[in-house]
């Protein structure tokens, strides 16, 4: 179940649904660059009373997808001077949380995680690259900012390009394949949205 803030102020289930579809689709976009997920789909509204009970609306397009996340976690203990376990430390948000936070902020971000969590195709893979060299200002920098990386990117890049096009004449060698197309969009799109964590980041136009 997804509760957020930006729910607090709506009255009918179908102001939260469209609200939620945005939500969703930025969760989505966040969720696929960090752990490579499967989508999460809106499948209702729960509205929970002032007694406690829980009153939930099914839309007919609901559909619930499996999402498999794995993940390793590890606990470490700090001890202070005197030798005892000190508390543990307040929660942080997580990269998702960042990210969506910046989104309510910044149409780039938000446009980013939306975009990145439809594309599963050239086409649509192709608008996210554009989206991210706005973000950074040009190509030549998105190239630099992604380091060694760079030119597997632009080959990528050039890939999606000609398969976008319905009669593209020559292709370009070597092609990326799709699967690492993917690879590389999430890469890049981390190293982008990291740089837009937090309520300050601002919309570059």
């Amino acid at each position: 179940m997804l509760k957020s803030s930006e729910f607090d102020e709506l009255i009918e289930a179908s102001e939260v649904r469209e609200k939620g579809i945005a939500l969703v689709a930025r969760l989505n976009g966040a969720l696929n660059v960090v752990h490579s997920a499967q989508p999460l789909r809106l499948a209702g509204v729960t509205q929970v009373d002032g007694t406690g009970a829980k009153h939930t609306t099914i839309f007919g397009e609901a559909a619930i997808l499996e999402m498999r996340v794995d993940v390793m976690e590890a606990t470490i203990t700090t001890y202070g001077p005197d030798g005892q376990p000190l508390p543990p430390s307040p929660p942080q948000p997580s990269k998702v949380q960042l990210w969506n936070q910046a989104a309510l902020n910044n149409d780039n971000v938000a446009d980013l995680l939306e975009q990145v969590a439809r594309a599963d195709n050239w086409y649509d893979i192709y608008k996210s690259v554009e989206i991210l060299q706005a973000m950074s200002g040009g190509e030549r920098n998105l190239k630099q900012r992604l380091g060694s990386s760079g030119g597997d990117f632009k080959k990528m890049r050039t890939t999606a390009n000609y398969y976008r096009h319905a009669r593209a004449p020559y292709p370009p060698h070597p092609l990326t394949n799709l699967q690492a197309a993917f690879s590389l969009l999430r890469f890049a799109a981390r190293k982008v949205l990291e740089d837009a964590e937090g309520p300050e980041a601002k919309s570059v136009g």
